[in-house]
């Protein structure tokens, strides 16, 4: 009976050893936000490291006319503003409440593969509705449609995978 009570009692703090380890380790001050993409978010490997991934997905956002509201090389993480697909232009904050079908949000999470490449996540979404009751997250949507503003996911990973490469692409092409 006291073998048992011995382990308990080791188990117990090391526990909570590893539950503060990990809260130390948490930077308050990322600029990711606190939710995870949604499982329907497009996903590719590409070469590189996740900043510089991030940071090329940016440029070519910013290139295209695209407000980026948020960006972070450290995080490797970048969200855009509301986008209205068919004014061409961006809003901050909640976006254009008039125009919320046609409004769009491309929020992008480069993470750490296999050594020397970076899975890239990127997420399209839009809100049906404006309901706030409702926390911001819980009323978005993915939009899946191709065409539209999918172009923008379609090209931005496209461009990326032509400005970084994908891992084993040498061995295709030979």
């Amino acid at each position: 009976m006291t073998e048992r009570r011995k382990v308990q009692h080791s188990v117990i703090p090391s526990i909570r050893l590893s539950v503060a380890l990990f809260v130390l380790g948490c930077d308050p001050a990322s600029t990711r936000p606190a939710f995870l993409p949604l499982p329907q978010a497009d996903t590719l490997l590409l070469k590189g490291r996740p900043g510089q991934v991030a940071g090329e997905a940016a440029s070519w956002l910013t290139a295209q006319g695209i407000t980026i509201e948020r960006w972070s090389e450290k995080d490797s993480y970048v969200e855009t503003a509301w986008y209205d697909t068919t004014a061409k232009r961006a809003t901050r904050g909640e976006g254009d409440l008039d125009r919320l079908r046609t409004s769009v949000k491309l929020r992008c999470w480069a993470d750490s593969g296999p050594p020397g490449q970076t899975r890239v996540t990127v997420e399209l979404v839009y809100r049906p509705f404006y309901d706030p009751s409702q926390p911001p997250r819980d009323r978005e949507v993915p939009l899946m449609e191709k065409g539209g503003a999918r172009a923008i996911v379609d090209s931005l990973l496209g461009a990326l995978k032509k400005r970084l490469g994908v891992p084993g692409a040498e061995r295709d092409s030979t």
